[in-house]
């Protein structure tokens, strides 16, 4: 029954893939939030995940297109008991999660900062998990991976980005370069079924419970893919313009922030592997002292930008793969300077001028903060 269901959706994203390859010209994230789908949504959302976080407070850079640097904790994976639990100096709180039941996670103005998303109501759904993990873990094998990205500030794991991204020194926005053979086997993974269907899923996802701040990356990457032809869209299903596959087979992230990205956006996380959920794998979200179960084959968006995250150590003898989508925040920026440098942006700027700009940037993060959704919108949405 389930290979029968796996063997028809597959049929299903490969004539979806292929018809959106067909429409060259078609916009970008081109997603449309249906009243009835959020309405399911809202309908079957478990009980949210509130915390103290005001998301007006999470930090931020002046220009609020990034985040601050953070160059985090100690360089180790902590256990359960270490977090959670009386005898814990930390104090952490600990949430069960199914890994199917949407769960939106709240700040203290009612917004949904983030959403632990689940997994589509597929009978198919755990072959397409399992042939992602396979397909990373055989993709492991054949990579060749560079001391950086064997061992880095997320964890003592291989790791590889591919897409579309604007920073480190970058003059213009550019595609990711991981060499000949690397590139191969990258590029196989996104074009490997299970993978669009994930990556498909997590845009879909971001686009009902943020639809105004989904909006805000269409409107923005939407024209800067059209300007640059030569940029690499991983997905044509997907909004978000760059991935990294965490290539385990032991993925569990120090505790850090991904401070390249836009700090009010969202990134998406899927857990793929062999492990018990209960035990460990666990997302650890430092700022709201909460430690949430992370099934593998399920997905959870938050603003990894701006907040602390980490996992859980898995146990001896799991595995556990991660893949993750997101966009940096500089794309954003070269879109709204007019396609030029910050040079070239800012040459001949008078005094005035240079306050006009900083009070922009205050407004930014307002009106990036303001693109949250509170689920009593949602709702409204949903009854439209």
């Amino acid at each position: 029954m389930a290979e029968l269901a796996y063997r028809k959706a597959k049929g299903k994203a490969r004539e979806g893939l292929k018809a959106q390859q067909r429409k060259a010209a078609a916009p970008y994230g081109d997603f449309a939030v249906k009243p009835g789908l959020v309405n399911k949504h809202i309908r079957n959302a478990g009980r949210a995940i509130s915390t103290s976080l005001d998301a007006s407070d999470m930090p931020h850079a002046s220009t609020s297109y990034v985040g601050t640097r953070y160059s985090g904790g100690p360089r180790r994976i902590f256990g359960l008991d270490e977090l959670v639990g009386k005898d814990s100096p930390y104090g952490f709180e600990i949430r069960k999660w199914d890994g199917c039941t949407p769960t939106p996670i709240l700040d203290t103005k009612q917004r949904v900062i983030g959403i632990c998303a689940g997994r589509p109501d597929d009978a198919s759904w755990g072959k397409t998990e399992g042939d992602a993990a396979a397909a990373m873990g055989d993709a492991r094998e054949k990579c060749h991976f560079s001391k950086g990205a064997e061992s880095h500030r997320r964890g003592l794991f291989p790791a590889l980005a591919i897409g579309a991204s604007f920073g480190g020194g970058q003059q213009v926005p550019g595609n990711l370069i991981n060499g000949a053979i690397n590139s191969a086997i990258l590029c196989s993974l996104l074009s490997n079924v299970a993978f669009v269907r994930i990556a498909g899923f997590a845009s879909g996802v971001f686009a009902t419970w943020a639809p105004h701040l989904y909006s805000y990356y269409v409107d923005h990457l939407g024209p800067l893919f059209k300007h640059y032809p030569d940029l690499r869209r991983n997905f044509v299903n997907s909004v978000f313009a760059c991935a990294t596959f965490n290539f385990g087979p032991h993925t569990c992230c120090f505790d850090h922030v991904d401070f390249g990205n836009l700090p009010f956006g969202w990134c998406a996380i899927t857990a793929l592997g062999n492990f018990n959920p209960i035990f460990g794998g666990h997302l650890v979200l430092w700022d709201l002292k909460i430690v949430i179960e992370f099934p593998p084959g399920s997905t959870i968006l938050i603003p990894s930008g701006a907040i602390r995250h980490s996992n859980i150590a898995i146990r001896r003898g799991e595995t556990r793969y991660s893949f993750t989508q997101y966009t940096a925040g500089g794309l954003f920026r070269w879109v709204d300077h007019g396609y030029q440098t910050e040079t070239s942006y800012r040459r001949g700027w008078k005094k005035d001028r240079k306050f006009a700009e900083d009070l922009a940037n205050q407004q930014r993060w307002i009106r990036g903060v303001g693109m949250f959704s509170t689920l009593a919108e949602l709702e409204t949405i949903s009854r439209q």
